[in-house]
């Protein structure tokens, strides 16, 4: 399991958030975005998980956890 900085670099490659209207955008193979608004961005990535250091110790969490 990867360290949420790890995945979050590995995320960001082909992933970007925008802000307003909150959405994330995905660059795909064919060279196009496809748009996710959040709640389907959680429904399609909610089961990744990670390791995350709190309090001087490691969980497993969510690694798309708003909406």
């Amino acid at each position: 399991m990867k360290m949420y900085n790890n995945m979050k670099k590995d995320f960001e490659v082909n992933h970007a958030q925008i802000l307003h209207p909150p959405m994330i955008a995905h660059f795909n193979k064919e060279d196009k975005y496809d748009i996710f608004a959040l709640k389907s961005c959680k429904e399609s990535y909610g089961h990744l998980q990670c390791k995350l250091k709190v309090k001087d110790k490691y969980e497993t969490k969510q690694f798309i956890v708003k909406v």
